[in-house]
C-alpha cells in the first residue's frame, strides 16, 4: 500500500480478493493451518481496508470479494475455508434502511 500511495498519493477503488482454501476434517486441523486460514482470508482483508480507507478520495470504493462458501460449504471438509468467508460477509454488509 506504501508503494502505491507513494506513486498515486490516493486511491479511486480497492478490491481485495484475498484467499486460501484449506481442506480437512475439523477434528484434525492443526492450530497453524486455523492461524494460517484465519490470517490470510481475514486478518489481510481487514487490514487491507484500514489502509485503503485511510488513503482513499472523496467517493473511492472498497470491494471485497468473498466466496459462495460464506452460505453454503460446497466441499467436504472446507467448513473452515467457509467460516472465513463468511466473516467477509459481517466485516461488509451494510444494513438496509
Amino acid at each position: 500500500m506504501e508503494q502505491v500511495i507513494a506513486k498515486y498519493d490516493a486511491l479511486d477503488i480497492f478490491v481485495s480478493n484475498a484467499g486460501v482454501l484449506s481442506v480437512g476434517e475439523i477434528t484434525t486441523l492443526k492450530s497453524e493451518e486455523l492461524d494460517r486460514l484465519l490470517a490470510i482470508n481475514v486478518r489481510a482483508v481487514v487490514l487491507g481496508i484500514q489502509s485503503a480507507a485511510a488513503a482513499m478520495n472523496d467517493g473511492g470504493r472498497i470491494m471485497t470479494i468473498g466466496s459462495v462458501a460464506a452460505v453454503r460449504t460446497g466441499v467436504p471438509g472446507a467448513s473452515i475455508y467457509s467460516m472465513t468467508k463468511s466473516a467477509l460477509v459481517g466485516l461488509v454488509r451494510g444494513r438496509r434502511n
